[in-house]
């Protein structure tokens, strides 16, 4: 294993709002809707 620097804190805050955004991807995904935005 290489040893990583910590990320700044802009990366750990795009990571937090990312998680929920990839999971709700992936449960669309898996029912089958379709993603609609701003509509």
């Amino acid at each position: 294993g290489v040893a990583h620097a910590p990320p700044p804190s802009d990366a750990v805050t795009l990571r937090q709002r990312a998680v929920p955004f990839i999971q709700m991807l992936n449960e669309c995904a898996q029912a089958q809707k379709d993603i609609v935005w701003g509509v």
